[in-house]
């Protein structure tokens, strides 16, 4: 059963280590390895960093738009231990619960690790990546009611629009 008392021990864990061993991320919680994670690296990851255990795959997904090496091994360490709590035997957490208390856990070790100003900055380009593929997601969605494609929504809509207003406001 869980119970909030269990939510704030699991919170107060620390990342003990992690780093990247040729393709797969190496995550240490207490000093206990968690299961190491293939990881790929790739072009516009919805969710920045991400699994899929439908998909069969062990294997984590991190953003090629995360160019920093530490940004990726703290998305790396959000995704091992996200999973851990998920499908560990002992936790079976949900996913809201899992992806909190992850959260938490990789803020106060990317903190400690390279100090508040990289974490803010790391954030920073978190939101502008989500934010810039929620617009993206919108506009596809759009597009696909009209029955055009993007690229058309592009040519024939916003373009002509926006020069409108250009020329309104001028």
């Amino acid at each position: 059963m869980i119970t909030r008392n269990l939510i704030s021990l699991l919170r107060k864990l620390n990342v003990t280590q992690a780093y990247f061993k040729g393709n797969h991320a190496i995550v240490y919680v207490e000093g206990r390895v968690l299961p190491k994670q293939r990881v790929k690296i790739v072009e516009s990851e919805e969710w920045v960093g991400s699994w899929w255990k439908e998909r069969r795959e062990n294997v984590i997904r991190l953003d090629n738009k995360i160019e920093e090496r530490h940004w990726r091994l703290s998305l790396a360490v959000h995704e091992v231990v996200e999973k851990w709590l998920m499908y560990d035997s002992v936790w079976k957490l949900p996913y809201d619960i899992a992806h909190s208390i992850s959260n938490t856990i990789e803020k106060r070790w990317h903190i400690k690790k390279w100090g508040s100003t990289s974490w803010n900055a790391y954030m920073k380009k978190v939101e502008q990546l989500w934010e810039k593929d929620e617009i993206y997601k919108q506009l596809r969605e759009i597009a696909s009611k009209r029955g055009i494609t993007l690229g058309e929504l592009i040519r024939t809509v916003i373009i002509p629009e926006w020069l409108a207003n250009q020329k309104n406001s001028s």
